[in-house]
């Protein structure tokens, strides 16, 4: 089957796949590359030079003018850039790549990859330095591959007029397959694993493309494999004819398979880095902004907050060093998730604040919640001879009866947990004012000027 948007399975409107042909310098682009790009859906292929001139790299980048002549810098690309004109305008994608082949000169020839959308949400996650990259292209072991590749896409190489075939480990790892010996390099065995629904035409297709150069010399399209146990995977497929013979018959095609579920989970990272928290791994403000309109409709009534703010946090920053504060609120964050047994959303907002969403929690409810997070800080405290940990804690809750939504109802439980704090806030900082120079053996000079305030 011809691979549209709507037949890979939700992953097409966030992921599109991409094939550069060194020959040509020309890239080519499959439906979903061009609408993330707002080009055209005529435009099948685009120059590399025009590339440069519409859109720019932002962050730290490995980009396909850096590795096609310089083979120092890997044969992994990773760019993240902006879309400066057009449709797309304003938007950010990233592309990820491996080279597939280069020539005698090392100057690569072909790199196949895929392109991202990026949400708003996600872009500070799509931002990450290298070393947090995705797992889509680790170095694999080189050795048993006849020319340079780095990507976790299964591959074939296949001469259409000998029948000559080569899988790669990651083509035999994608289906379950150990080694040569459970998937040997035959083209039967390519043909056994299709679906028997997707086998004519999946044939036809390429053995037109090897005939005939009417379709010209790339190819996509999605299929459905089986794997060592019997299921079927549904796979990506792009394929480059890189040589012809002169009555113009492929005597050599290059295809990567990739598995979309593999791209899910890709993107279920993204996502996941994008609404968390990298310190506590709990769910972080972007969290509360997209899930605050269900919270704020009549299903989560009545409606309660819990704020919660750690105390002496820049006194532990100050004296022990940010590792120490940092601990501080991993361990607070742990106490909070094992001390409310009801369903709940618990959220870092920043710094030493948290928040608790509780839906369809009466205000007698929030109480409970509250004196068991508290029992739960006596205990930590007296069972701990680590850091200290104090907490303001107020509550709310929206009955649905006024004119308050989630928003109100929280800033109604930061004051109330202000109001709370200020009564103990003094007797806290003491504590950990002693605490820290009896363990330190050093006076603690710094002032509360904020036993008034918020700390």
């Amino acid at each position: 089957m011809i691979c549209s948007p709507p037949s890979c399975h939700g992953v097409a409107d966030t992921c599109g796949f991409w094939f550069y042909n060194g020959d040509r310098d020309l890239i080519h682009l499959d439906a979903t590359c061009r609408h993330l790009l707002g080009l055209p859906p005529e435009r099948a292929s685009i120059l590399r030079g025009e590339i440069r001139d519409m859109f720019g790299s932002i962050g730290e980048n490995t980009s396909l003018d850096d590795i096609l002549h310089n083979a120092d810098m890997g044969d992994r690309l990773r760019d993240t850039f902006l879309v400066r004109s057009g449709p797309r305008q304003g938007s950010v994608l990233v592309a990820l790549g491996a080279v597939l082949l280069r020539n005698e000169q090392n100057r690569a020839i072909m790199v196949g990859g895929s392109l991202h959308g990026v949400a708003a949400a996600d872009r500070q996650a799509a931002l990450l330095p290298p070393e947090e990259e995705s797992p889509l292209f680790p170095l694999p072991d080189q050795g048993s591959l006849p020319f340079p590749f780095a990507s976790e896409d299964g591959l074939w190489d296949w001469n259409p007029q000998t029948d000559a075939f080569f899988f790669n480990q990651h083509y035999r790892a994608m289906l379950g397959y150990s080694g040569e010996q459970e998937l040997p390099n035959d083209v039967s065995a390519w043909i056994d694993a299709l679906h028997p629904d997707d086998r004519t035409h999946i044939l036809t297709l390429q053995r037109t493309i090897a005939l005939t150069t009417e379709r010209g010399d790339y190819f996509e399209c999605c299929c459905r494999l089986r794997h060592k146990e019997g299921r079927f995977l549904w796979v990506m497929q792009r394929g480059q004819v890189v040589q012809r013979d002169a009555q113009n018959r492929a005597t050599r095609i290059i295809a990567l398979h990739t598995d979309l579920s593999l791209h899910r989970r890709i993107q279920a990272s993204l996502r996941h880095k994008a609404l968390t928290d990298s310190l506590t791994d709990l769910y972080n403000r972007e969290f509360l902004t997209q899930n605050a309109p269900s919270w704020n409709s009549e299903l989560s009534l009545p409606l309660s907050v819990i704020y919660c703010d750690v105390s002496g946090l820049k006194l532990i920053n100050d004296t022990l060093g940010h590792d120490q504060g940092d601990r501080l609120l991993i361990e607070a964050s742990r106490l909070l998730q094992r001390s409310i047994r009801a369903p709940h959303s618990l959220i870092r907002l920043g710094g030493d604040e948290f928040v608790i969403i509780l839906p369809t929690c009466s205000a007698s409810q929030a109480e409970e919640h509250t004196l068991a997070i508290q029992q739960s800080l006596r205990e930590y405290n007296r069972n701990n001879s680590s850091l200290p940990l104090f907490l303001g804690i107020g509550h709310a809750t929206w009955n649905g009866e006024d004119a308050a939504d989630l928003y109100s109802t929280i800033h109604t439980a930061d004051i109330r947990m202000q109001e709370k704090k200020r009564l103990h806030h003094a007797d806290a900082f003491t504590f950990l004012r002693y605490w820290l120079e009896y363990h330190t053996g050093k006076p603690i000079k710094q002032r509360d000027a904020r036993c008034s305030s918020r700390s």
